[in-house]
């Protein structure tokens, strides 16, 4: 089974598996209907889903947990970053991306988690003590890893 560039299972892990970060251009074929922005909507204003909104507000970024009451995109003011967790527990699609890494151990598995923003919005700095792939579908982030980053715990933040 050849994937993601065109790598084994074995040689992923061998050659990048927590040892850099990998970047893969057209890793997979994502049809543009895969998760419609209405259907986020539904879910970021349904108390059954796991969302957070996180906005930039400049001085400080702040996260608000869902459900989250909104009606369009549009009402949501200044740069935002909205968070869909445990998709493929409801999406067909994020099904099969998660099929597709099946490879790697459940216990290192977490979920497909789906994340759409406006454009200039950020996600402040923040460790993942975890591997994870990031998969982008459309639209351009400038995506910045630090090998050795300042572990120090800032209380003041509201994401860590």
């Amino acid at each position: 089974m050849k994937f993601l560039g065109n790598h084994t299972p074995e040689n992923f892990f061998s050659t990048f598996w927590e040892k850099e970060a990998y970047y893969i251009h057209d890793a997979i074929d994502i049809p543009k209907d895969a998760v419609k922005k209405s259907d986020l909507l539904d879910m970021v204003s349904d108390e059954y889903f796991e969302t957070r909104l996180i906005e930039d507000n400049s001085s400080k970024i702040s996260v608000t947990d869902g459900p989250i009451s909104i009606g369009s995109f549009e009402e949501l003011k200044g740069k935002w970053t909205i968070m869909v967790h445990n998709l493929n527990l409801y999406n067909e699609f994020a099904l099969k991306l998660e099929k597709i890494v099946e490879f790697v151990p459940k216990w290192l598995f977490d979920d497909v988690m789906w994340s759409y923003s406006n454009k200039g919005s950020k996600k402040n700095a923040h460790i993942d003590n975890y591997s994870v792939f990031i998969l982008q579908v459309t639209g351009q982030r400038k995506w910045l890893i630090e090998n050795e980053p300042d572990k120090t715990f800032k209380e003041e933040q509201d994401l860590k």
